[in-house]
């Protein structure tokens, strides 16, 4: 469990070093990937100790926070990371709201949503989750439904005053396993959002389709899924 948490630690420093975000400064995220980022950013990428804040057990943050309310102060907060923090493009443009309120001038936003096309035009080699997406539909209509969001990430900054946005897709950690029954166990628990719509028939066909695509594989692995990422700058 050590090795795995060191091992998601160091995916998510990486990550965050190649987007450019200081672990000094104060930084909220928040969105299902939340803990796993917690776990990188406190050390720092450079060593250095930050004051992180992670929606409902972060500090100076309330355990009924919300990314559409956190109960910080204005232009506190030096970047943002919200990450598929939102079921709909109403709440969408509330979370944008909120990150220009509690940003600093000059502070950096990040939202991202899932990059279903990406997963569906992927092997099995390089995006596992292709296995459930491609063979139960059932599977893909939660995330379609985020991903056929289209601009809504960009517009919603826009209308929240937020200038030079850029998009990218980037492939983000989103758990370290140790063995094939952690991989499958992860899948069951959500790892792969989709997998509580498959039949309890579907789910031990995919299990099986799982344990034969691992065969052979190293551990501790991390898995990566690819994710569609908007940043923008909070307007002075």
């Amino acid at each position: 469990m050590i090795d795995n948490v060191v091992a998601l630690r160091d995916a998510w420093r990486s990550v965050l070093m190649v987007l450019g975000v200081s672990a000094q400064g104060r930084i909220v995220i928040g969105g299902p990937l939340a803990p796993s980022i917690g776990e990188a950013v406190p050390v720092g990428l450079s060593g250095n100790t930050s004051s992180l804040a992670t929606l409902g057990s972060g500090p100076d943050v309330g355990a009924s926070a919300t990314p559409a309310a956190t109960s910080l102060e204005d232009g506190s907060i030096d970047v943002v990371i919200m990450l598929g923090a939102w079921a709909t493009v109403h709440e969408l443009a509330e979370v944008a709201r909120e990150a220009g309120r509690i940003l600093r001038p000059g502070g950096i936003v990040w939202f991202g949503r899932r990059d279903l096309d990406a997963v569906l035009q992927s092997t099995p080699a390089t995006n596992r989750s292709v296995l459930m997406y491609r063979s139960y539909p059932s599977s893909v209509t939660h995330v379609a439904q985020s991903a056929g969001m289209g601009f809504a990430l960009e517009l919603a900054l826009v209308r929240a005053r937020f200038r030079s946005v850029s998009t990218d897709s980037v492939a983000l950690p989103s758990a370290a396993l140790s063995s094939i029954d952690d991989y499958v166990d992860a899948v069951e628990k959500g790892m792969w959002p989709g997998v509580e719509r498959l039949t309890v028939e579907d789910r031990k066909a995919l299990t099986r389709d799982i344990r034969q695509s691992l065969r052979g594989a190293i551990f501790p692995m991390v898995e990566y899924q690819p994710w569609y990422l908007v940043s923008a700058i909070r307007s002075t």
